[in-house]
């Protein structure tokens, strides 16, 4: 698990129990990753590979007011928010 747990126990330790209420938002990164993508070409009324910039989306999951992030995930750009905050709660 890493040091991310311990991190966040002791915020909350810090925090005297914490509890004000949750809050799960995620944002998108431009990352400088190029992957090859099949596009309409219209010079050559065909498909071909272009390269397209990759983009990373991030999630977290944190206590309001007191800016204490209990959980992080980064996806790719293409997954659908509704597809994350089941796992990232069951961490908590």
């Amino acid at each position: 698990m890493g040091c991310w747990p311990q991190t966040v126990r002791r915020c909350l330790a810090e925090a005297d129990g914490a509890d004000a209420p949750l809050g799960a938002d995620s944002s998108g990164a431009e990352t400088t990753r190029y992957e090859d993508a099949e596009r309409p070409d219209k010079d050559a009324r065909d498909f071909t590979e272009k390269p397209q910039k990759v983009y990373l989306e991030y999630h977290i999951t944190a206590i309001l007011g007191l800016q204490i992030i209990l959980t992080m995930m980064a996806t790719p750009g293409k997954l659908n928010d509704a597809n994350t905050p089941e796992p990232m709660l069951a961490e908590i």
